[in-house]
């Protein structure tokens, strides 16, 4: 409010207060005089004017004071408190609600300058109150905006994801029915199952190898007493379930199955997991091939080369007989030329006198199950050391740079020291029969957490990649090695890996053509198992150069 307006208003008023009280003021005046009048005479009215006008001065005197007090008393105790409340409103309106109102007194407009202090006091109480309440607020949306924000990134990550797996399973459907196409009218016997073993594919040859129909073994448990399993022994499975699904290896093996007639049958089982790039498991293709003819052929070729080297054992060892006699001039002295023949003759029929004691004894027996396993404490690395000092000759022959890598606290192992002695003289001598001249040998034994590893590698002329599924048949020799002058009996590996897995072992092979082959043997701590049998294996006596 401007001063000029305040101004006009103090007059207003007390022009207000003084007009009323200066007509109180003549009218009291005004009856007096009356009243006065009336008891005197005219000469006394006109002696008496003077005294009127004396009295009518007197009174506007005292007006003129009344007033001037009544003004100040109300622009004191009136206007200028109800201004400074005035002026202290707009301030506070304008939100300074620190603002100190300085307005005191005791009567109505003190009592409503503390009433308008207070209520200044509950708003600024109550803005603090709403001030915090806001700032709560607005950190409790924020939080929510940076939660729905974070929630909105992880949304959009799992649709990301969602639409990665979307494809992923697009493309594995697409796979998956290309690989039915191709494997659905091929031989062998194969299934497909989740990563639990429930089968969701089986091809034709399903039906023809196990009779049961591709309906009757969907949505059931693979290789079960339900289907065409459940023939092995409890530890054949566990062991399987233990390579395919916790290590995530390729499992392969022989298992007796049941045709649904009952007819039980051979066959030879692969079973591979299918993993993403991450490594997580898919699912398993398990291939069986109905391998029942083949034992059947085998079993006969192993009877015929029994009965083959008990027939070819009297004639060989007359040639043998012979030739000593010839080479020891029992006949006459020889020439030269002739001895030299003579000792070809004695060599080449002593490795058929060896091929055969070999087969009866050795092969027949593992065939047959007839041989004994007796495990003792045997300290398996002098044993290795033993056989390299055998192979020694040849080693320094062939310039081949050996290798060892023993675990310093390997201890003493339960196993049965002629058998091992077999199993090290077959994988060193062909590691160092088949290594290159000037290559490597590289012997390696360690214990590991479940079982004793040994390792035996070259760098020598390796497996062809078309011939590695028959390296531990009987009397298989590859055709590169076939191609050389270097002698064997292809006997050597399948006696060796025989060994190792009856007697509770396992045996595998990594190997390229043209740069090496690693042997790896497996052996649980507890050893061999013991077996009974009515025979013991001969192991091969190794060749040294005094012989001849």
């Amino acid at each position: 409010m401007s001063k000029n307006k305040k101004i006009k208003i103090r007059r207003k008023l007390a022009s207000s207060l003084a007009v009323q009280l200066a007509a109180s003021f003549l009218v009291i005046g005004f009856l007096i005089s009356f009243f006065s009048f009336e008891s005197f005479s005219g000469k006394e009215v006109i002696a008496n004017l003077d005294q009127l006008i004396f009295v009518l001065l007197i009174v506007l005197v005292i007006f003129i004071l009344i007033y001037y007090s009544v003004t100040c008393f109300v622009v004191q105790k009136v206007i200028v408190p109800i201004e400074n409340l005035q002026k202290s409103a707009e301030i506070i309106a304008r939100g300074n609600f620190k603002h100190k109102i300085e307005v005191k007194g005791g009567d109505e407009i003190g009592g409503l300058s503390r009433s308008f202090g207070k209520m200044v006091a509950a708003i600024k109480k109550s803005q603090v109150e709403i001030d915090q309440k806001m700032k709560q607020q607005m950190a409790d949306i924020k939080k929510k905006a940076d939660e729905l924000e974070s929630q909105k990134g992880t949304l959009l990550n799992v649709l990301e994801d969602a639409e990665q797996e979307k494809t992923k399973s697009k493309k594995l459907a697409t796979d998956l029915e290309k690989f039915k196409l191709a494997v659905e009218n091929v031989s062998d016997h194969i299934v497909i199952t989740d990563p639990d073993g429930i089968i969701i594919y089986a091809n034709k040859a399903v039906e023809k190898i196990t009779g049961f129909r591709r309906d009757e073994i969907i949505g059931q448990k693979v290789g079960t007493q339900d289907n065409w399993g459940g023939k092995m022994d409890y530890e054949f499975y566990e062991k399987m379930w233990k390579t395919i699904k916790e290590e995530k290896k390729t499992f392969s093996g022989e298992l007796t199955n049941k045709k649904k007639n009952g007819e039980e049958y051979i066959s030879w089982a692969s079973i591979s997991p299918v993993l993403d790039a991450d490594g997580k498991l898919y699912f398993f293709v398990g291939v069986e091939r109905d391998i029942t003819k083949e034992k059947e052929v085998d079993r006969a070729k192993t009877e015929f080369l029994s009965l083959a080297s008990h027939q070819l054992r009297t004639p060989l060892s007359f040639v043998n007989w012979y030739t000593e006699m010839l080479l020891a001039g029992d006949a006459g002295k020889l020439t030269k030329e002739q001895k030299d023949y003579l000792q070809e003759i004695y060599k080449g029929n002593q490795r058929m006198v060896d091929l055969v004691n070999t087969l009866l004894r050795n092969v027949t027996s593992i065939e047959l199950g007839t041989f004994a396993v007796e495990p003792e404490k045997t300290d398996i690395t002098e044993i290795a050391k033993t056989v390299l000092k055998e192979l020694e000759h040849k080693i320094k022959q062939k310039k081949i740079k050996v290798s060892l890598s023993i675990d310093k606290a390997m201890p003493q192992v339960n196993v049965d020291p002629k058998l091992m002695l077999i199993v090290f003289q077959n994988f060193l001598s062909n590691a160092v029969k088949y290594n290159r001249d000037g290559g490597t040998l590289t012997l390696k034994i360690e214990k590991q957490e479940k079982e004793y590893l040994i390792q035996v590698s070259d760098t020598g002329m390796g497996i062809p990649e078309n011939q590695k599924a028959k390296i531990f048949t009987k009397l298989f020799r590859a055709n590169n090695v076939k191609e050389t002058k270097i002698e064997g009996t292809g006997l050597g590996l399948y006696i060796a890996r025989s060994i190792i897995e009856v007697t509770g072992g396992q045996v595998w092979f990594e190997s390229e053509e043209g740069k090496g082959t690693t042997f790896n043997i497996k052996l649980p701590l507890s050893g061999m198992k013991v077996r009974k049998g009515t025979k013991n294996l001969d192991y091969e006596k190794i060749e040294k150069p005094e012989d001849f």
